[in-house]
């Protein structure tokens, strides 16, 4: 996910796994700043046609939209700049700090998961 704001006033959007329209209706680049300085989670609702053993019907999603958590990557600790996992700085940083390089750099506390896990499954 993606937001540039040019001094234009152009703001190009990008949301893997959002529908274009609701990104480009209903999501703003100050919600793409919380998710990513504040750790919010947003939550958008996309209306969508299903098509399930030859009928098609339209359906409603309510899906997370916006997600500071990657798990795919190491975040550092200014919270912008990641490293893929495997990163030969990532290993530097290990022998170095006698971190196990698993985990995340400024990583969550154990509140900010149940509360991410909760807000996400409704647990």
């Amino acid at each position: 996910m993606y937001s540039i704001l040019e001094a234009s006033g152009k703001n190009i959007k990008k949301a893997k796994g959002v529908r274009k329209a609701t990104v480009r209706k209903r999501i703003r680049h100050e919600q793409f700043k919380e998710a990513l300085f504040e750790k919010r989670t947003c939550r958008h609702g996309m209306d969508v046609l299903w098509s399930e053993r030859h009928r098609i019907y339209g359906k409603h999603f309510n899906k997370v939209s916006l997600s500071p958590f990657d798990s795919t990557r190491r975040i550092a600790e200014n919270g912008v700049d990641t490293l893929a996992y495997g990163h030969k700085d990532i290993r530097g940083a290990v022998a170095a700090n006698g971190d196990d390089g698993v985990g995340i750099v400024g990583s969550f506390t154990d509140a900010e998961i149940e509360a991410y896990i909760e807000e996400l499954f409704g647990v």
